[in-house]
């Protein structure tokens, strides 16, 4: 007989005795949050609709006792990279608690770097008090993404924090080489006039004569947007639910003060409208809820069970729980329920997407072709319908993905079907196996060459083997633009390369251009034999996907490089009817296979072995796997 379960203790922390000068990030120190030059200096400096969140970095600052910032933004905003470092450099150490100076007070004035012209003022009166100076240093190179982030220059300016701005937190903390603050820079938007924009898209062919007489239409949304719109994302998703009368309505606060903010055309329509909006906020771990980057979005939207992804986290427990015991039950309602609706009502899945631009949204189009895509620009005010040649993009990669297959000596009929063959297959009584790469490539070359048939066989798939080089090299190139190449992935690269039998040359780049690779490539004339027949790229995969096909030769991303050899036997680039791709650009029936998504995974935990948190990867690390 089990014994009876011990009461449970609940021990609360005693916060009286904590240093009034500690906090958290939403709770800033109060010579911060009631200094009124500090604030009337951010209301007339930077733009109202923009946080820049310059008390928590000043609060940052201060607690990590720097001398040496370094600021790093992205095109868009550095033109408001001068007017953050002089405020930086004002209110940095002033005004301070008497507890936190007398910390930074011991400091060696021997080791405090000089302070530009701008804050020469700030840091003497900083000096004064007892603080640091505080140098401002901005990195000027191009910023594509939070993937960009430049820490490695950092540490090369002995720069003691880095501040990032516009992306989300891609490279964990805990990897960078120098302490980094991540800015989001939310943007304020008028999501009144998009959730009005979208009402009127779906209830503008309905006449007032109409709306008693034609189905009733449920429109599925999935909000989505940049990491800069995530608010709006939240609150138009919530707004979208809140015109249907027939959705659930919670009690929170939060919903209650949203309810409040509606707008007053929205409310009059919310009656006569036969339209009900069922929206959620899809979620691609481990970015935040709606977020998209150009190369990872969420996937599955068309096939996903709206209904439950509706629910509360609380619902969605209590539903697993009675989940084994209401199977029956719900199976029964819900096919009564559907035969009811269908008879009833219509329904539409689409995506709304918040950005100024295409680049992020063609992530989540690629990732779920089959959905309408609305894009809104909050700085036009436009709502438009987007769309993306899904089909003509997966037959350029797979042509792609075929000419490396032809070039290695990969079977393509078997790989097909998940098996993996390589082109040359060693038998069992070999005396000597190859030990490391260099022996494997010199034992391909000996069966090329005529060598002994006991020793190496050529596999029968490939009729045509004078085409194919006795000696291949493969590129792999490693983006250095801050942090976009993995090591953890090149490491994986290179050890299936090399176990091929394939050679491989590593290339450093901070941007990769067609001339560049052009003169370290084999020419489409015959000209540079030796040179590399294709490359992979651990950079951005939408270089690949966008432009690969401008290169002389493949340039594949590494997850294309994985199908290539065999490693993932991938539905979204092969089909059936692979064969017969010379078909009209009118025809309107495609292949299924041919429209379903292609992975945008770089930077998602569910991601595969291509990817940049799957495994090793996310220590960024180069491993050996036994070439």
């Amino acid at each position: 007989m089990s014994s009876p379960a011990k009461p449970r203790r609940i021990i609360r922390r005693n916060n009286s005795h904590q240093n009034p000068s500690s906090c958290t990030s939403n709770n800033l120190p109060p010579h911060l949050t009631n200094n009124q030059a500090l604030h009337h200096v951010i209301s007339t400096t930077l733009p109202a609709d923009y946080t820049f969140e310059i008390l928590k970095t000043i609060h940052r600052i201060e607690s990590l006792h720097a001398r040496h910032v370094a600021l790093q933004l992205p095109e868009g905003l550095l033109m408001y990279a001068t007017c953050i470092g002089d405020i930086l450099q004002k209110f940095s150490y002033v005004n301070l608690p008497s507890t936190a100076t007398a910390v930074t007070a011991d400091t060696s004035a021997d080791s405090i770097p000089n302070s530009t012209s701008s804050g020469k003022a700030s840091n003497n009166e900083a000096t004064s008090k007892g603080g640091e100076q505080l140098t401002i240093s901005i990195l000027g190179d191009v910023t594509y993404g939070a993937c960009c982030i430049d820490d490695l220059t950092a540490v090369s300016l002995n720069v003691d924090l880095l501040v990032h701005y516009g992306h989300s937190c891609l490279v964990p903390t805990t990897c960078s080489a120098v302490p980094c603050l991540y800015v989001f820079v939310e943007i304020r938007v008028d999501v009144g006039h998009l959730v009005d924009c979208v009402r009127l898209t779906f209830e503008e062919h309905q006449g007032d004569d109409e709306k008693n007489t034609v189905k009733k239409k449920v429109v599925e949304c999935a909000v989505m947007g940049t990491v800069q719109f995530r608010s709006a994302v939240m609150e138009a998703a919530q707004r979208l639910n809140q015109l249907s009368s027939s959705v659930r309505q919670n009690s929170t606060t939060d919903q209650n003060q949203a309810e409040a903010n509606i707008n007053t055309i929205s409310q009059n329509n919310k009656q006569s409208s036969n339209v009900e909006y069922q929206a959620i906020v899809p979620q691609a771990k481990p970015l935040s809820p709606g977020e998209v980057l150009g190369c990872t979005a969420p996937s599955g939207l068309s096939t996903l069970n709206w209904g439950e992804a509706m629910m509360s986290p609380k619902e969605k427990r209590e539903l697993a729980k009675n989940k084994t015991k209401t199977d029956q039950e719900s199976n029964q309602d819900d096919a009564t329920n559907n035969a009811a609706t269908s008879s009833t009502a219509t329904k539409e899945r689409v995506m709304i997407f918040l950005a100024d631009g295409r680049f992020h949204l063609e992530a989540a189009m690629i990732s779920n072709p089959t959905l309408r895509a609305l894009r809104y620009d909050p700085y036009s005010k436009t709502l438009t319908e987007e769309k993306y040649e899904i089909v003509k993009m997966k037959r350029l990669r797979r042509d792609a993905v075929r000419r490396v297959r032809d070039l290695l000596g990969v079977d393509n009929t078997n790989i097909l079907s998940g098996r993996k063959t390589y082109a040359v297959q060693h038998v069992s009584n070999v005396t000597a196996p190859p030990r490391n790469s260099e022996e494997i490539a010199d034992s391909i070359l000996d069966s090329y060459q005529g060598g002994d048939s006991k020793n190496a066989t050529i596999t029968s798939s490939i009729t045509n083997t004078t085409a194919i080089s006795p000696k291949r090299t493969m590129g792999i190139i490693l983006g250095t633009l801050g942090r976009q190449g993995n090591p953890g992935i090149l490491g994986r690269i290179r050890s299936l390369l090399h176990k091929r039998g394939v050679r491989t040359m590593i290339v450093l780049l901070s941007e990769i251009f067609p001339k560049k690779l052009e003169m370290m490539s084999v020419k489409p004339n015959g000209d540079n034999e030796n040179g590399v027949c294709a490359w992979v790229q651990i950079a951005c995969p939408r270089l690949s996907i966008d432009w690969g096909h401008y290169f002389c030769v493949p340039v594949l991303s590494p997850f294309e490089l994985f199908v290539a050899l065999g490693e993932v036997a991938d539905s979204s680039l092969w089909s059936a009817n692979d064969d017969n791709r010379e078909r009209d650009e009118g025809e309107t029936t495609i292949n299924a296979v041919e429209e379903d998504g292609y992975p945008m995974d770089f930077y998602s935990k569910a991601g595969g072995p291509w990817t940049n948190y799957f495994d090793s990867n996310k220590d960024r690390r180069i491993v050996a796997y036994g070439d």
